[in-house]
């Protein structure tokens, strides 16, 4: 299977590089076989004298070993050097820098006959290979087009070709990842052949063909992912923000106080941004013009334009399909929580008091039956201290500021309104938070979201066993 792990058994390799490629992120056999070369050698045209090399582009040649040695330089880096000889008599050479291995692996072919491929730069009246690939198997002479990979933490590019050779059976698992629709418009190749030929090419045009289906693939899967992101944005943000009904009147009136007359250009972008002002989305638009093109007044129209109707709104209110709800006791809360309210519940999470820190961190690093809190959660105009869908719970860390008149007035006010939707209030001292104990908060949570939880069907029974004797001698409640 592509998602089979890699490992020295499948490979026929060491452990060293199974960790090696672990390292550059090549766990499985899906992401070695996405491991595409960078490059090929052309070994269907294989010179065999110096004199036909052209030193614009690379070569392939086959030539004589006839020694190969290492030594350090000044500056201590490790050179390996060959010298080589072409079917004519005339000699090369051949350099490789920090190449440890390749002195000792290439000994036992001295005074042979090895290919040679890569560019050759001349100087100094001689013609010289600048880490060439070698190839010893004089049999891929005439018929082949090697593949040249990327390193990977110093795994050379022979042996990824080997490991791909190894893993050629898994290409038949490969499945289609493009619409049908535009594999037929642009006449694409599966993507199955598309993997096997760029790995295993017998001609330039595989190579095109395959670097073609796989780019287009890339650059589909990039924008794909763009787009769902910005859509599954988009939705999230619904509710997020006012909608605002443009009101033409207003915006003539806005306009009427300029010393100048707004163009066609700037009022076509003005109704563009009071159009999306109208749905209950953020809206995320950048305005872009040249230098003195009132860029800041058409900005300006349309921020007055939506102060002055966002105050016109009035609190909202239920719905009459809410009201018909709630007549039924259907649990549903569908009012949407102003934009403003999410940026008032950040401000809140980073600024958490000492009590707040102490109850989430009971909340968060503690199991109540898999019930999962939020904090600081917007629940329409309102922000809940800790509140768990789940429960319809909220949990509230009441200050001495809430024994106040008008607080308690608030409070009242704010209790009734979600009660009316089924949500269930906890009130808890701030300072019998601070003073009680970890272990007395969590076993008192504990047994009471326990107990909720089993009673959950029952709402108006429950909640009267909240005031009960047990609950009130803890000394939680306000």
């Amino acid at each position: 299977m592509l998602g089979e792990k890699l490992n020295k058994t499948l490979l026929r390799t060491t452990d060293n590089y199974i960790k090696a490629l672990e390292k550059a992120s090549i766990l499985t056999v899906n992401d070695l076989l996405n491991h595409f070369p960078r490059d090929y050698e052309d070994r269907t045209n294989v010179l065999d004298s110096f004199s036909l090399i052209n030193i614009k582009e690379k070569n392939t040649i086959i030539v004589k070993l006839l020694s190969i040695n290492s030594q350090k330089t000044a500056n201590n880096k490790l050179l390996t050097k060959a010298v080589i000889e072409d079917k004519n008599g005339f000699l090369s050479e051949a350099v490789w820098f920090n190449r440890k291995y390749l002195a000792t692996q290439l000994k036992a072919y001295e005074w042979k006959k090895v290919i040679f491929s890569w560019s050759v730069k001349y100087a100094f009246w001689k013609v010289t290979f600048q880490n060439p690939e070698v190839e010893t198997d004089l049999d891929k002479l005439a018929w082949e087009i090697v593949p040249i990979y990327p390193e990977l933490n110093y795994i050379p590019s022979k042996w990824i070709e080997w490991k791909i050779d190894v893993l050629k059976s898994f290409i038949k698992e490969i499945g289609e990842d493009l619409p049908e629709d535009i594999i037929k418009k642009y006449n694409f190749i599966s993507k199955r052949d598309a993997v096997y030929r760029v790995h295993f090419p017998k001609n330039k045009f595989d190579i095109e063909q395959a670097k073609y289906r796989l780019a287009y693939w890339e650059l589909f899967d990039i924008n794909y992912r763009a787009i769902g992101s910005k859509m599954q944005a988009f939705k999230e943000s619904e509710g997020r923000s006012l909608a605002l009904q443009m009101n033409p009147e207003l915006v003539k009136e806005l306009l009427s106080f300029f010393p100048f007359e707004f163009t066609s250009h700037q009022k076509i972008v003005l109704f563009q941004i009071l159009k999306d002002m109208e749905k209950p989305h953020c809206m995320q638009r950048l305005l872009e013009w040249d230098v003195w093109t009132w860029k800041t007044a058409v900005a300006f129209v349309a921020a007055l334009h939506a102060i002055i109707e966002s105050n016109k709104m009035t609190s909202p209110q239920p719905s009459p399909l809410e009201e018909r709800a709630l007549e039924h006791s259907i649990r549903k809360f569908e009012l949407k929580s102003p934009g403003y309210v999410f940026d008032l519940a950040k401000e809140f999470r980073k600024n958490s008091t000492e009590s707040e820190d102490k109850l989430w961190n009971i909340l968060k690093n503690n199991q109540f039956n898999n019930i999962k809190f939020r904090r600081q959660h917007p629940i329409w105009r309102y922000i809940a201290d800790f509140y768990s869908e789940e429960l319809k719970l909220i949990i509230e860390l009441d200050w001495k500021i809430h024994d106040n008149n008008f607080q308690k007035e608030y409070d009242d006010e704010r209790n009734n309104l979600l009660k009316n939707y089924w949500f269930n209030i906890l009130r808890l001292k701030n300072e019998e938070i601070i003073n009680k104990s970890t272990d007395f908060i969590y076993d008192f949570l504990k047994n009471f979201i326990l107990m909720k939880s089993y009673t959950s069907s029952n709402y108006g029974s429950y909640w009267n066993t909240c005031s009960s004797t047990f609950w009130m001698n803890a000394g939680f409640f306000a």
